[in-house]
């Protein structure tokens, strides 16, 4: 699996996050993640932190564009940005 996009189903933070902690088997293989236009809350935030934080990740995009995101939510994901050496591209627009 190199590419998985649930861009656009009206998930929230419960569906969110089971499919973010479920890509950690696959985060070896995964290169694009779009999760834009959903819901995205505080767990979904920190399994996201979580997924982009372990070593073996190589996801080179993330589009969480579209989610109404805060301040919480940001700060909890760039912990694992500041971690991740393999993403070149991330969307945060639309967000709160």
């Amino acid at each position: 699996l190199q590419y998985l996009s649930v861009s656009r189903n009206n998930l929230h933070d419960i569906e969110l996050s089971i499919i973010v902690k479920l890509l950690e088997d696959f985060s070896h293989d995964l290169k694009h993640l779009n999760i834009s236009h959903n819901k995205v809350n505080l767990k979904t935030s920190l399994n996201i932190q979580s997924l982009i934080s372990k070593p073996n990740c190589k996801i080179k995009s993330i589009n969480l564009s579209h989610n109404y995101m805060g301040d919480e939510n940001f700060t909890k994901i760039s912990v694992g940005i500041s971690k991740n050496t393999s993403i070149t591209k991330i969307w945060l627009c639309n967000n709160n």
